[in-house]
């Protein structure tokens, strides 16, 4: 039929079949737009293109559209799913399908005009998308034969990506390397996960036994700061977002990176998506000339986010003149982020911490490098706070008046997120939420304190009591297994308030030792909260010193102090009665000693599960094993208490 017309021929159902050969109208066509592979195109993709399109090389026949649809589908395939799905597939066997239709049409001089379009917008010229479409036209694809060359190419990526991952972490110790898939599930940011192309926040409720997952509210004032941070991002390369804590910088910048390996945020769209996020903790003289050379060598594309908060120097900013090697740290890396190319940088700095650091002779120079790329990030809008409220409460109607009692907070979307979960935890009831609103008076934690006394421990000075060794050790050690709370929880028998009998423990399965009105607060125990909420908790268990205490004191929290202070009691005097030595200073050690003789009693139906309680807690006391390493062994202990 070349340069031939044939009258039987159906013109408008011709040019329907060549149409469909468009990227737009193939089921892979979306794919397009999500970004390419880059330099390893190649070799990556190379034994796929030539098992279903019979060419060993991308640019001798099939042209740069086939390749970066490949290399683009792939991709996606193994950053989102991880394994070649089946809609994927039948989407590329449909190309060879489309192809042996439209290859009866495709020389019809009458169509010419159409076979054209279509050839540009794969960015081919006629005569090579007709050698295409011949090409593939002649093939046999079975799904199969689809599924096995995705997988072959799937293997590829997979090794060529965890090669720079591994590369990477071994240039940069304190850096960890996070793909899109990584970031989705949370890997980044504990709380920041993606499902079904939404972005959503985690948050462990005060007494509910599930976690609640609610959308990131992306919209109005985050939208607009979003925005200009990937602008600015695209413009210049980095970013430096300054801010009181609780605010959501960190949240920020972690959907700003999500958003950068989608290929795009607002009218900003990137020529190519980046590849993956680097999260750094510190860097040494050095460190970003390693980067750079890695970021040439690979032609990969990154995100480095330095969130350095919290550090202890940032709890008290006046302190930081006697933690030097905190200072140092900071102005070490902060010059040596300032050093890295080819890569965006994100560095996420508290108000605090960069107004105290300007005072310091060594920081401020670097400081002022980094001046021109500041954001004072400002969230603090009635629309975004009251889309959060609602969020978190469930609750339709958010009254005015809450609203703006939360904007007198600098720690204003954190506390508009625990006011949210508190009216949920209530019932949409505002009356003691505003209550504690008005007598915090614009202090977060004296609000999180108000939060933890009402909605965890419902202002109960006997459940207060029951759960203030857990509540300590939390504060102490950070989040504690489950069946922790219930091996040191307190008891009311006849009347008179003790720690659970030791030999109880050592009579007893753990499952026995539950109770459903604690799991709530095992369950809340057992996580890491934010920040301020884990710092207030430390201040009212009397960890952070006298004179931080006493203000809880002064407004009103002297129940539950009252309740934690009677709980440590009893936890040393346990460890005295069993002949070791309680040190004042050492409450750490003194708390482990006490843990660890439990362990050994709770654990003794379980075999030999005890001894090796023993082993372990000997050497965390002796200190040959930190103590964080202690809690995870108990995790594997206590499974059978969940």
């Amino acid at each position: 039929m070349t340069g031939q017309r044939d009258s039987t021929v159906d013109l408008e159902g011709a040019k329907k079949a060549v149409l469909r050969l468009s990227p737009d109208g193939l089921c892979l066509g979306g794919l397009l737009d999500l970004g390419s592979v880059g330099g390893v195109v190649d070799k990556v993709v190379g034994a796929f293109l030539l098992g279903l399109f019979g060419v060993s090389s991308i640019g001798s026949l099939v042209g740069a559209g086939i390749a970066a649809l490949a290399s683009k589908s792939l991709r996606w395939l193994l950053e989102r799913w991880g394994i070649a799905k089946n809609e994927t597939i039948k989407c590329l066997r449909n190309i060879v399908n489309t192809a042996k239709e439209a290859s009866q049409y495709i020389d019809d001089e009458r169509l010419r005009g159409v076979v054209e379009e279509v050839a540009s917008k794969w960015g081919w010229d006629v005569d090579t998308f007709k050698g295409f479409v011949k090409t593939v036209a002649g093939k046999s694809v079975t799904e199969d034969e689809v599924r096995r060359m995705i997988e072959e190419a799937l293997k590829r990526i997979e090794e060529e990506l965890n090669n720079v991952k591994t590369e990477v972490e071994g240039l940069l110790v304190d850096a960890k390397v996070f793909f899109i898939g990584g970031v989705e599930d949370g890997l980044l940011y504990g709380n920041f996960t993606v499902k079904d192309g939404a972005p959503r926040i985690k948050t462990q409720l005060g007494t509910a036994k599930n976690e609640l997952v609610t959308d990131l509210v992306d919209a109005g004032r985050f939208r607009e700061v979003a925005e200009d941070v990937f602008n600015r991002l695209a413009r210049d390369g980095r970013v430096v977002l300054i801010g009181p804590r609780g605010i959501g910088k960190s949240t920020l910048a972690t959907y700003v990176a999500w958003r950068s390996l989608l290929g795009g945020l607002g009218k900003v769209a990137l020529d190519k998506r980046m590849d993956a996020v680097i999260r750094v903790g510190f860097l040494n003289p050095g460190d970003a000339a390693k980067l750079n050379n890695l970021v040439e060598t690979t032609s990969r594309r990154f995100v480095v986010i330095y969130d350095p908060s919290p550090i202890e120097a940032y709890y008290k900013p006046e302190t930081m003149r006697r933690v030097r090697h905190d200072i140092e740290g900071v102005e070490d890396t902060l010059r040596e982020l300032m050093e890295v190319e080819n890569a965006w940088v994100i560095i996420v700095l508290p108000k605090e911490l960069y107004d105290e650091g300007s005072k310091n002779e060594e920081l401020r120079s670097i400081l002022d490098e980094v001046r021109n790329y500041v954001i004072n990030v400002n969230l603090s809008d009635e629309g975004f706070l009251r889309e959060v409220i609602k969020r978190y409460s469930g609750c339709d109607n958010v009254r005015e008046d809450l609203v703006k009692g939360i904007m007198g907070f600098d720690s204003y979307t954190l506390v508009a997120k625990y006011a949210g979960v508190w009216l949920r935890e209530s019932g949409c009831r505002i009356e003691d939420i505003n209550d504690a609103l008005v007598r915090s008076s614009g202090e977060p934690k004296l609000f999180f304190a108000h939060y933890i006394w009402s909605t965890v421990l419902k202002r109960n000075e006997d459940l207060a009591k029951r759960v203030s060794v857990p509540l300590i050790l939390h504060s102490a050690f950070g989040p504690i297994p489950e069946g922790i709370t219930y091996i040191t929880k307190a008891v009311n028998e006849g009347g008179v308030w003790r720690l659970i009998d030791r030999d109880h423990l050592a009579k007893s399965k753990l499952e026995g030792l539950r109770e459903v009105d604690l799991e709530p607060i095992a369950k809340w125990l057992s996580t890491r909260h934010e920040d301020l909420v884990e710092e207030t908790l430390e201040e009212l268990v009397g960890l952070r010193g006298e004179e931080a205490r006493r203000h809880y004191i002064e407004h009103g929290f002297m129940d539950l102090i009252k309740a934690l202070d009677w709980g440590y009691e009893k936890a040393l005097e346990e460890v005295r009665g069993l002949g070791h030595e309680v040190k004042p200073e050492r409450v750490e050690s003194n708390l482990l000693i006490f843990v660890g003789e439990r362990l050994k009693n709770a654990l003794k139906p379980y075999t030999n599960c005890w001894r090796r309680a023993a082993l372990i807690t000997g050497y965390a006391l002796a200190g040959n094993l930190p103590f964080k390493y202690f809690f995870p062994f108990i995790v594997l202990k206590l499974q059978k208490a969940k």
